[in-house]
């Protein structure tokens, strides 16, 4: 896909610092723009406002300078100001999948349920034309 990951540019933030986001930005495309990252994902869509808010301190256009995808559990709001990509999972089918592996294990005196469950990711344009599963109402409704 032409994609090449330096080492160097692979972060972690701890959850529970999440402004630590905007040093490690700040650190990272404070290179030159020959040796800094041209594409960035986000991998937890809580430190998208402080991803945000470095690439405006740093004068950096979203998507002419960078383009950034964050993953985010639909349909959670954006938490950014710019125009980053977004890709997720949306939660109404995680549920559903989750209420279906229920539904299994209470039909089946054994209870066997399958080890795993498969939810495909979605674009944030996607979204709306996902069909939201059947979830029933209320716990009855297993």
């Amino acid at each position: 896909l032409g994609l090449t990951l330096e080492t160097r540019h692979i972060l972690c933030v701890p959850a529970e610092h999440p402004y630590w986001a905007r040093n490690s930005i700040h650190a990272v495309m404070s290179a030159t723009a020959d040796t800094r990252p041209d594409a960035l994902f986000i991998g937890d869509e809580h430190f998208a406002s402080d991803v945000a808010a470095a690439l405006i301190e740093l004068g950096i256009a979203i998507p002419r300078d960078l383009q950034v995808v964050a993953h985010c559990e639909f349909p959670a709001r954006d938490r950014s100001p710019l125009p980053f990509q977004r890709i997720g999972f949306d939660v109404r089918e995680v549920l559903g999948a989750a209420l279906a592996v229920l539904r299994t294990a209470i039909g089946h005196a054994d209870g066997i349920t399958p080890d795993s469950v498969s939810v495909q990711p979605v674009w944030e344009e996607q979204v709306a034309v996902v069909p939201a599963p059947e979830i029933g109402h209320g716990m009855d409704g297993f």
